[in-house]
């Protein structure tokens, strides 16, 4: 039996604008490509400290998010001020959202619980 080549072939070389995996990610962040923005869920979410920064009520949401098992707080609507909605942290059936009969929208949060 005959001994193997010891070069390896060659792939083609990536087209104008592709990013080889193992070539730095263009975006900068000094991981290679395949981990960051190559990989199949994209780059990872960037951390947010504060993520009700600038709302009237933020005291009440973190409170409502992370220390009260079930209650609502209501909200206003800058485009709709005549809508009714209220920000739950428990729906009927895990329902992200739901319209009443009454035409008021009860939007469901996600808690930390």
């Amino acid at each position: 039996m005959a001994k193997k080549s010891r070069t390896k072939a060659r792939t083609a070389p990536a087209a104008e604008g592709e990013v080889n995996p193992r070539q730095p990610c263009p975006c900068g962040s000094g991981k290679r490509y395949k981990a960051c923005h190559g990989a199949a869920g994209g780059a990872p979410a960037p951390y947010v400290s504060r993520p009700f920064e600038g709302m009237p009520g933020e005291c009440d949401v973190i409170a409502l998010r992370e220390l009260v098992p079930a209650a609502t707080a209501p909200l206003m609507l800058n485009d709709h001020p005549d809508r009714e909605v209220q920000l739950c942290s428990l729906l009927p059936m895990a329902a992200p959202a739901m319209v009443r009969d009454s035409g008021a929208i009860w939007l469901g949060m996600q808690v930390q619980h």
